[in-house]
């Protein structure tokens, strides 16, 4: 488990990414 530590920081971005994506999804609808 110690490897998930090191990939947090990476994964705070992929959450704004993600949160991005949505928001495109939403407009298109």
């Amino acid at each position: 488990f110690s490897f998930w530590h090191y990939s947090h920081p990476p994964l705070l971005e992929r959450l704004r990414a993600i949160e991005a994506i949505e928001e495109k999804q939403s407009k298109k609808n």
